[in-house]
């Protein structure tokens, strides 16, 4: 038997620590997936394509002798029915961060669960309402590393310069319908 009860086909540090939070025990796949978005494809099939192909990825990759399922994850921003991706570089993350300024939004989360035969996918739409900001808190916040992914939940629920929800406290809510903990 096996020490950890899903592969997660992710090293981002916001999924492990949704996972961490749940007590579901998993090991990490690094997986490389073709994130292109498809002409004319809609939004939220396209997290949802995502979700799935890293899913299906992590399964591919896993130890073949162990049975443990594949849980793929594919989040997106979503302005004006545009997925709005994510930033090239600091002006385009300042870029995005100003047009979400003062303004609805939605978040796109997607999650798929495979084992080989089986496939679960759930999606999650959220509307997420930024306050205005000003130049110096969107430098700010470009700042903490969070805006490219690379710190976790843990850090952002510290940082007070800005209220906001990045869509990934929904993955959360979704998991727990997806599988039994």
């Amino acid at each position: 038997m096996s020490s950890f009860q899903i592969y997660l086909a992710s090293t981002s540090p916001r999924r492990r620590d949704l996972l961490d939070q749940l007590g579901i025990r998993y090991r990490t796949l690094q997986v490389e997936v073709d994130e292109t978005l498809c002409a004319s494809e809609l939004p939220d099939a396209y997290v949802m394509r995502l979700a799935r192909a890293k899913a299906w990825a992590g399964w591919q990759a896993r130890d073949p002798q162990l049975t443990c399922p594949a849980l793929g994850a594919d989040t997106s921003v979503v302005v004006d029915g545009e997925v709005m991706g994510k930033p090239r570089d600091r002006a385009h993350g300042l870029e995005m961060l100003e047009r979400l300024s003062g303004r609805s939004h939605q978040v796109l989360t997607a999650i798929a669960l495979v084992d080989g035969m089986r496939e679960a996918t759930r999606l999650s739409a959220s509307t997420v309402t930024f306050r205005a900001t000003t130049a110096a808190e969107r430098d700010a916040y470009w700042k903490t590393g969070e805006p490219l992914g690379t710190k976790s939940r843990r850090l952002q629920a510290r940082w007070k310069g800005m209220r906001f929800r990045d869509g990934q406290q929904y993955l959360l809510r979704i998991l727990r319908g997806v599988f039994p903990v």
